[in-house]
């Protein structure tokens, strides 16, 4: 809102901007451009209004524009790309603002903390992090996923751990949630003993 884009564009060309950095988010500040006329219709503007923008960014030094030759495509550029990203201000003195390759080691390291920091955050809570840990029914116990039954087991150990299943199953409508507990430990530990 305090930067000096307001003031020096029009809506529509900030509007243009704002499609220009949801583009270059997928590569890392970047992103190509083999035809004007399909960029302003997948933008859905006019190309007058497309050229009239890039012309404005180019000139305030906010995109700059290589011609690839060999794939016969415009490559756009974000300058200051890590001035529009939602890291803390240290990052951006660590890494000087500079845009790293998407091969880069430290980008890929950096996309798979990202990854399973998302992962933690969308994984369901654990009892543990409860203040109370409620007790658990028997169907809970009983309905809770299983490991499929590996292929290759003697023939006797399939029969007992679909026996276990069934049991299992058999248990879901009562509140014996002791005997559902020692069933599934059994039936996992049959099955951990094969997977060694």
């Amino acid at each position: 809102m305090g930067g000096s884009l307001r003031a020096e564009t029009t809506p529509d060309e900030r509007a243009v901007w704002l499609d220009f950095l949801c583009l270059a988010s997928a590569g890392y500040g970047r992103f190509d451009c083999a035809n004007r006329d399909a960029l302003a219709v997948q933008l859905l503007i006019s190309r007058e209004l497309l050229d009239r923008a890039i012309k404005k960014f180019t000139e305030a030094k906010r995109l700059s524009i290589r011609y690839d030759k060999r794939e016969r495509k415009e490559v756009f550029t974000i300058i200051k790309w890590a001035q529009y990203q939602a890291f803390p201000r240290s990052h951006h003195k660590k890494t000087g603002g500079d845009v790293p390759s998407p091969s880069s080691p430290s980008s890929k390291k950096r996309n798979k903390d990202r990854e399973k920091e998302r992962e933690r955050e969308e994984a369901p809570k654990s009892a543990a992090s409860f203040p109370h840990k409620a007790p658990k029914s028997a169907a809970f116990i009983a309905l809770a996923p299983l490991p499929p039954i590996p292929k290759g087991l003697p023939f006797k150990t399939i029969e007992e751990l679909e026996n276990l299943r069934r049991r299992l199953e058999d248990l879901s409508s009562s509140p014996d949630s002791e005997q559902a507990e020692k069933l599934k430990k059994r039936y996992l530990k049959i099955i951990s003993f094969y997977e060694k």
